[in-house]
């Protein structure tokens, strides 16, 4: 479950939105005169090498996602929302923002930036849940066999009530009782 709710999402997160923000605006996401000490390479080794890893083991390890799916959706919206608090705390009380982008937007433009965040993580966990579907097919649970089996004994009840009416209307016909 860990897998299918935080390392996927979060690590596909991690290098979408960064290297999206980057290719937007580089000053908003990496603060003027860091590449004197720390060298481009590193954005890739923190933002990008997971990515593959990720999606080789979505295609390579068949992943269990919690039932119903929005169960682990609702983990995975727990995990942004305390890293995304952890953010604005760090913020607000140390002054110290981890993305120079946060710095600029006002109150309402954080809530949006970090409520949009929020959202694309949620939705990366869909995304695994998809991909996943796709590469594995989808696992019959006993939830699954019981609705199966509510929906058959249905359809068994309806046969036996239409089975018991032909008889009572061939009875009738016949001048005797049904029974």
């Amino acid at each position: 479950m860990v897998f299918t709710t935080v390392a996927f999402p979060v690590g596909m997160f991690v290098g979408i939105v960064f290297w999206a923000l980057y290719l937007h605006d580089k000053e908003s996401m990496i603060p003027p005169g860091y590449e004197k000490y720390v060298p481009p390479m590193r954005n890739h080794m923190m933002h990008t090498v997971m990515m593959p890893f990720l999606l080789y083991e979505m295609a390579s390890c068949r992943h269990e996602y919690p039932r119903p799916a929005w169960r682990g959706a609702a983990v995975t919206a727990a995990v942004e929302l305390v890293y995304l608090a952890w953010l604005l705390f760090l913020g607000i009380v140390a002054g110290v923002w981890s993305y120079p982008i946060l710095q600029v937007l006002p109150p309402l433009g954080k809530a949006l930036f970090l409520a949009t965040n929020m959202s694309v993580g949620v939705a990366l966990y869909y995304v695994g849940w998809w991909m996943s579907g796709l590469r594995w097919g989808r696992k019959r649970t006993e939830e699954d066999e019981e609705e199966e089996e509510g929906e058959e004994g249905k359809e068994a009840e309806r046969r036996k009530r239409a089975e018991t009416k032909r008889r009572e209307q061939r009875a009738r016909q016949k001048g005797r009782k049904w029974y």
